[in-house]
């Protein structure tokens, strides 16, 4: 059978990377990022039989990766009538194709983020993930890996990685990109840079929407039309994706984070808590309860940090904080005093050193797919008021005015990164699965 594919710049110069290490498609919206790394997978397979190889595709989320990716990949083999050559197992959301696998995962699939080597990776969106998750991907990747995302951002650990491994400052990157038809190459790195334009099967009506993302918003038009490098106008968790629930599903479990100040200091700091769950269930994410407010007390905190924990109905079984080396030496201080003082054993308290603006994106992509769901009663309340307020206003912590609070969406994503690091949101993990099984079972 003869197939003739669709090929733009794109596919070419990302197809032409052999033995590159990292190929990087950094570019606005359209311009056959996606659609040209899945057809060079889909080939690579077909012309290397019984090669064996594995190639993995990874996105945030296993739900977001079946959303996107998977689901244009089912279209590319319906696309090209190649079923007959394309063996595919849905519950292992793998391809076999002529004696190699593809499989599409989730960063949230520990055992895969983390489990056995593969020839190539796909990151998609790879702004989404952070550096972390990019170094387990990297350690078990033997041969390329692949990269794609809109330049939403000015300042990004992608960009740090390509200058080290490349050698390469950014801006002689840049130069060299506008040089060189959107291209920069070296031994390690590849960096191929796109808009709509590089994709000539674009429809009139799609081409004059993106054309006309100028009249609304500059940097959204550099960013999806013109491909360059910027901060999206606009507050990071936007109000339009805001959403409540009113039942918590049953196989909820989570945990307490707390970002504490105290306010004696004179600078009126609020400290914030939330109690956020997740379900395997659903996917998603609940912050049943907040507090942010101003504490003058220590002893005062911990009362309402323990009246969260005790209604938690033996959900939350973990408790955070943040805090660096002296914050945790003091607060220990504070609980052993605050136990010694009410005669009781005070729950075990992690303290976290989490960088916000490197794990920010994740957060703001869960948001943005309508993922985190507040308790429908929150924002009824002078907490919760003041807990969405600043949620709703936060521009990333380099951009935090003085005067500003930025102690709300600060808990909000250290409780999404401490859900994470307690493997509580892997879906996959039988150890995890029991966990939950037992916890619910004996409430």
């Amino acid at each position: 059978m003869e197939v003739t594919f669709k090929h733009t710049r794109i596919f070419y110069e990302t197809a032409n990377s052999r033995g590159i290490r990292f190929v990087v498609n950094e570019g606005g919206t359209r311009s056959s990022k996606t659609w040209s790394l899945l057809t060079l997978f889909l080939l690579k397979c077909l012309s290397n039989p019984n090669a064996g190889k594995t190639t993995q595709i990874f996105r945030k989320t296993l739900t977001a990766c079946h959303r996107t990716v998977y689901k244009d990949f089912c279209e590319l083999v319906d696309f090209y009538n190649l079923w007959d050559y394309v063996k595919q197992n849905k519950s292992n959301s793998t391809f076999e194709i002529n004696g190699n696998l593809i499989e599409f995962c989730g960063a949230d699939q520990a055992q895969k983020l983390r489990g056995a080597k593969r020839c190539d990776a796909w990151i998609n969106e790879t702004n989404e993930f952070s550096d972390e998750e990019f170094k387990q991907i990297k350690m078990r990747t033997e041969n390329q890996i692949f990269m794609d995302y809109n330049p939403s951002f000015t300042d990004s650990w992608i960009y740090d990685m390509m200058e080290v491994e490349s050698k390469t400052p950014s801006e002689i990157m840049l130069a060299e990109c506008k040089k060189n038809n959107g291209v920069f190459t070296s031994e390690r790195v590849k960096l191929i840079q796109s808009t709509y334009k590089d994709n000539p099967y674009l429809s009139p009506e799609i081409i004059k929407d993106i054309e006309n993302l100028s009249a609304y918003d500059d940097n959204d038009y550099n960013v999806y039309a013109l491909g360059i490098r910027s901060n999206p106008s606009g507050f990071i968790f936007k109000r339009v994706y805001y959403e409540t629930y009113e039942i918590l599903p049953a196989d909820c479990i989570g945990v307490l984070y707390c970002d504490p100040n105290n306010a004696r200091k004179g600078k009126g700091d609020t400290t914030a808590i939330v109690k956020m769950l997740y379900s395997r269930e659903t996917g998603k994410f609940y912050i049943d309860d907040v507090i942010c407010r101003n504490f003058t007390s220590p002893n005062i905190l911990l009362d309402n940090l323990l009246r969260m924990y005790s209604t938690g109905n033996g959900r939350i079984r973990f408790i955070g904080f943040d805090g660096n080396f002296t914050q945790e030496s003091t607060w220990t201080a504070h609980v052993e005093n605050y136990a010694k003082i009410n005669r009781m054993q005070f729950p075990v308290i992690d303290y976290k050193r989490y960088r916000v603006d490197e794990t920010l994106k994740s957060t703001q992509y869960l948001w943005n797919d309508r993922q985190i769901l507040f308790n429908k009663n929150i924002e009824l309340t002078e907490d919760g008021s003041r807990f969405l307020g600043q949620v709703y206003t936060f521009e990333g912590k380099k951009k935090t005015m003085v005067g500003n609070h930025d102690d709300a969406p600060d808990a909000m994503i250290c409780s999404v990164n401490y859900l994470q690091d307690l493997g509580l949101i892997n879906q996959n993990n039988n150890v995890i699965n029991n966990i939950f099984k037992n916890i619910i079972g004996s409430n």
